[in-house]
């Protein structure tokens, strides 16, 4: 995973991306899924985005990507979402037809950071580590042993 260097701090921003076409067809198949594929790598190359992994499964697409700390979850789904609709309408031009109102993509997403650690061993961090290591092993059994520390 990557770790952005920022005035002042260092960070690594990772988020699971999924969304999916207008009324949810089935189209992402054949040469529309190649095109969609191609496309989200020239976004991603042309906004310095790093992809991890893409899937473009028939009616809806993951994508797990890095990007900036500066850069919103928001934008790097408009990216991804407005470069490739445009492009497919321009290499499809039957796809206008099923989406007659222009819109390729629904206005729906799913998103979540991922990261290298569990969200129980950042909360276990932040209580041990402000108010020292005082935690008993009963309450320190729920937690995943392979997570008990920040990586």
């Amino acid at each position: 995973m990557n770790v952005f260097s920022v005035s002042h701090g260092c960070g690594q921003c990772s988020f699971h991306l999924v969304w999916k076409p207008k009324y949810a067809f089935s189209i992402l198949v054949g040469d529309v899924k190649s095109e969609c594929e191609r496309v989200f790598r020239e976004v991603a190359e042309d906004r310095g985005f790093v992809l991890f992994a893409l899937e473009v499964m028939p009616d809806h697409v993951h994508v797990f990507v890095g990007f900036h700390p500066t850069v919103s979850v928001s934008e790097v789904l408009q990216a991804f979402k407005g470069v490739s609709a445009r492009r497919l309408f321009q290499r499809f031009p039957h796809l206008r037809r099923r989406y007659w109102g222009g819109h390729l993509w629904s206005r729906g997403k799913f998103f979540r950071s991922v990261g290298s650690t569990t969200d129980n061993a950042v909360k276990h961090y932040i209580e041990c580590s402000q108010h020292g290591w005082h935690k008993t092993s009963r309450e320190l059994e729920d937690l995943d042993p392979r997570q008990t520390r920040i990586i």
